[in-house]
């Protein structure tokens, strides 16, 4: 079990500065009425991220990841300017879609990144399918979306992080657990998931997956009681943003965390939601794609670059938008002096390994990421609450 030293490392870190450079150089002048690049002009780029909301904060996260590689490549892709126009994420998807649509045939954006929530994602891709346009998913993951063309995530597949963390819990613990997520596609990914393969390995499940009301839950004592109800000897939950503070209070206050320990996705207890959930949170076991306590070089220099212009520690969604821009990166460059939509779905195709804050990764047959998975514990760490990374799961999304 590795031993991870937070503070020292955030210490050191955090004193260190880093920059870094393209070498490769494409000439050229303005973008062209098509939207194409092929002049050698400035390569327009779609972001779509909420702006309010429920998911505001990982939104927030997110945009700060992808300005931090901008920035540090001095607003250049590929050795190409780079235009960016935003649009807001809404928790409407029919409004989502409306501004997604307008990256598309208005601006004639030749890709997209972007898209926190799982209910926006699937039809977002259709419409990006059927144009032939790349949309490079910083989050959302549901299944459908798996291995569709013109669509790409640089976060997960939305069941890895259960999949990863469910043979702990079935060695762990001693009986049934109660499943309890929301009511929506990341929230089915994982209850399908964990129905289908937690039993497979010796898990076993108090009763019937319970469902909550999405994309807000005015309260979730009802569904506190159905948990006691099923009488468990543990619980797993899904829920992210101003949901994910909401039950963890709940279920502190009703109780429940000196009675069944609490596994999740690590999404649960995240940056700024952890500092919302408080004390509330000590003790939550959950499975996560990253942490800054991971020691490798791409992470230092991260880290350190993340708190230098943000003033506090990056989060995965941090990390998926900063890879997102990497990808890009690799991709702008790999298309030479003809920058299009189509030639950018076959470069990120080929990209192969990424080199990533969370250790290096590369896309899978789903066009999702095949990467490694970390146990962390939420508990203080000096004065401060944090996620730390206790030990390591496995590796998922070859599937």
């Amino acid at each position: 079990m590795p031993n991870y030293d937070r503070r020292g490392f955030l210490r050191l870190t955090g004193a260190a500065a880093a920059t870094s450079a393209l070498t490769s150089a494409c000439s050229g002048s303005s973008l062209g009425d098509d939207g194409n690049s092929a002049d050698g002009g400035p390569v327009k780029i779609g972001l779509l991220l909420p702006e309010g909301g429920v998911y505001k904060a990982p939104g927030d996260d997110q945009r700060a990841g992808w300005n931090l590689y901008l920035e540090l490549n001095k607003n250049r892709l590929g050795g190409r300017e780079i235009t960016v126009v935003t649009a807001p994420e809404d928790e409407n998807p029919d409004t989502t879609k409306a501004n997604a649509e307008k990256l598309l045939k208005k601006d004639k954006c030749l890709v997209v990144a972007g898209i926190v929530s799982s209910a926006n994602i699937i039809p977002v891709q259709k419409m990006f399918t059927e144009a032939k346009v790349p949309l490079l998913s910083t989050n959302a993951s549901p299944a459908p979306v798996q291995g569709v063309k013109y669509g790409w995530r640089s976060s997960f597949q939305n069941a890895d992080p259960t999949l990863a963390i469910a043979p702990y819990i079935a060695k762990t613990v001693d009986g049934p657990i109660t499943l309890i997520t929301a009511n929506y596609a990341a929230g089915q990914d994982h209850a399908k998931v964990l129905d289908k393969v937690f039993k497979t390995i010796g898990g076993k499940l108090a009763g019937d997956p319970i469902f909550t009301p999405f994309p807000m839950t005015a309260s979730f004592q009802p569904y506190l009681k159905q948990i006691e109800q099923q009488k468990p000897k543990a619980v797993y939950c899904f829920f992210a943003g101003a949901d994910a503070v909401k039950f963890v209070k709940e279920y502190e206050q009703f109780g429940l965390s000196e009675k069944f320990q609490l596994y999740a996705p690590g999404w649960l207890t995240e940056g700024g939601i952890l500092n919302a959930q408080g004390d509330s949170a000590k003790g939550i076991l959950n499975s996560l794609n990253y942490s800054a306590d991971l020691d490798n070089a791409a992470n230092r220099k991260f880290v350190a670059e993340f708190q230098r212009k943000n003033g506090r520690a990056p989060t995965c969604f941090s990390v998926q938008a900063y890879d997102a821009g990497w990808i890009l990166d690799k991709a702008i460059a790999a298309c030479g002096d003809e920058v299009t939509s189509e030639r950018l779905e076959k470069e990120i195709g080929e990209i192969g390994q990424i080199d990533s804050p969370r250790g290096p990764w590369e896309f899978g047959k789903h066009r999702s990421p095949v990467q490694k998975w970390y146990l962390r514990e939420v508990k203080k760490d000096g004065d401060v609450l944090a996620n730390v990374v206790i030990d390591e799961l496995s590796t998922v999304g070859v599937d």
